[in-house]
């Protein structure tokens, strides 16, 4: 399956790459690369996440893969395209990232 990234998660991720950085960069590069290998496992496996509760009453069927027990992968399966939605840092407040993916929609 083909793997594409809305504008939202590639800023999610250079977001959480870039604060980060500043603190200890090659922590910063490991974890970068954690969240890509975690992604590319979903070309093979695209249904190896559950299914995201908070977001339930959307239309897409958003599933969300969780790296590192603190960061959360949400994308949904279009096709044969596998979507990413949104790299989420797990301790900001998950009513936010309803929010905002309920907004943003497919961009």
């Amino acid at each position: 399956m083909k793997i594409s990234w809305l504008r939202f998660a590639s800023e999610n991720l250079e977001t959480i790459y870039q604060t980060l950085e500043g603190l200890n960069a090659r922590a910063a590069a490991e974890l970068y690369n954690d969240i890509l290998d975690e992604v590319e496992k979903l070309s093979v496996f695209p249904e190896m996440a559950s299914v995201e509760s908070l977001l339930e009453k959307e239309p897409e069927k958003f599933r969300s893969l969780v790296v590192r027990r603190r960061y959360k992968i949400i994308y949904f399966i279009e096709a044969e395209t596998i979507i990413i939605v949104a790299v989420w840092d797990c301790h900001q407040d998950p009513e936010t990232l309803a929010k905002k993916i309920a907004r943003r929609g497919k961009e």
